[in-house]
């Protein structure tokens, strides 16, 4: 299902009126990035009526992959003030989260051109493009991000660059020659080392070490049970994330564990039925790297 939004609410997203009060937008990010499950859930239980409030509701929502919700938060502080850009970014993630691309493209292009280093804006930019297997443009935006000051970029935003920079180094491994395959795999590791010296306890590490142990061969450091630990971790902090439980549906799979492989891909898709990586899977594309071999046609 594709979710449009009202169209008095499109014109809120491209045309802002003048901004009564700025949002310290990066302390936002920093708080929600700190709060562990409870803590998030706890917050999200509070009624609140405050701008800042609402937007770091909406901020917890998009964290946990809640993204209708997210969207009628940051809908809703649109409607209060229509120059909170913050809120129109938190609208296109929410857009990008429920596979509404083409919406949230529109509403990102226009952002970009606005606020050209308002960082969430270009990591949603770089997402989407990753989803499209545009992997350059995931490297050039993704790098504008590594390159800004501490002052112009939260945490999580940096370390989720640095986490989708390694990446699109990783796929572009696929099918190159040894050089290639060199370069880009030591690339790779050497930004998910980044993370891991950054916050070694945070989602984006985990997931992101155990995708390099699902998917790298075995001599290069491939390992299957470490893998598997690492994305039980990420459940953990994280239970509403989807590809977590698609990844771990790969390994069961690999080991033969056909009912576990089931249970894992039936949760992915509960939490999300158009799920781009099981779709990935379950069809044997192979677009975003998997164990089993590419179909070919």
């Amino acid at each position: 299902m594709r979710y449009r939004a009202f169209p008095i609410l499109l014109i809120l997203f491209f045309f802002g009126a003048g901004r009564t009060e700025a949002l310290d937008w990066v302390r936002l990010h920093n708080l929600v990035g700190q709060m562990d499950y409870q803590e998030a859930q706890e917050y999200l239980a509070n009624d609140v009526d405050q701008i800042e409030q609402k937007y770091i509701k909406g901020l917890i929502n998009l964290k946990y992959f809640n993204n209708h919700n997210a969207k009628l938060i940051f809908e809703d502080i649109l409607v209060s003030d229509p120059s909170v850009y913050e809120a129109r970014w938190g609208v296109a993630e929410a857009l990008k989260g429920l596979h509404d691309y083409d919406l949230s493209e529109q509403i990102l292009g226009a952002l970009i051109d606005e606020k050209k280093n308002f960082a969430p804006v270009i990591m949603s930019s770089a997402h989407l493009a990753y989803l499209r297997n545009s992997l350059k443009e995931v490297l050039a935006l993704t790098g504008r991000i590594i390159r800004m000051k501490s002052d112009q970029v939260d945490s999580e935003t940096i370390l989720y660059a640095h986490g989708l920079y390694s990446a699109a180094h990783g796929m572009l491994t696929v099918d190159a020659g040894p050089l290639s395959i060199a370069f880009h795999g030591y690339t790779s590791v050497r930004h998910l080392k980044i993370v891991r010296k950054l916050d070694p306890e945070s989602f984006i590490h985990y997931f992101g070490w155990g995708n390099f142990y699902l998917l790298a061969p075995k001599v290069f450091g491939g390992d299957l049970k470490k893998a598997e630990d690492y994305y039980h971790k990420v459940i953990e902090m994280n239970p509403n994330f989807p590809d977590v439980y698609v990844r771990l549906a790969e390994i069961y799979k690999r080991q033969g564990e056909m009912q576990k492989y089931q249970q894992f891909i039936n949760k992915a898709l509960e939490l999300d039925p158009q799920n781009p990586l099981a779709d990935d899977i379950l069809n044997l594309k192979c677009e975003f790297m998997c164990l089993e071999k590419k179909q070919r046609p």
